[in-house]
């Protein structure tokens, strides 16, 4: 039951990242290409994020696969930060 509260939580979290990224891609000073990749990461994870805790709500094993949507956020958060602080 946490793990479908947490896939609804993340849902609206990581969708208010991504509109959050979308106000400051303006302001960031990357490449186009690092700027995609930071774009695709962000909804990456928007993606598996909820599919992840969605998949492992009724089970309760194979946490491993939360590395994919940890790894998507993470790098597209850090992108973002070194864009803006560049």
């Amino acid at each position: 039951r946490r793990m479908v509260r947490l896939a609804h939580i993340a849902l609206v979290a990581i969708g208010i990242l991504n509109v959050q990224f979308a106000q400051s891609a303006p302001r960031l000073r990357l490449n186009t290409a690092l700027e995609t990749v930071a774009s695709f990461a962000l909804m990456a994870a928007a993606v598996l994020m909820p599919a992840c805790c969605l998949w492992i709500a009724p089970r309760r094993r194979h946490f491993e696969i939360f590395a994919a949507p940890v790894a998507c956020l993470a790098g597209g958060v850090m992108l973002t930060i070194g864009g803006l602080i560049r």
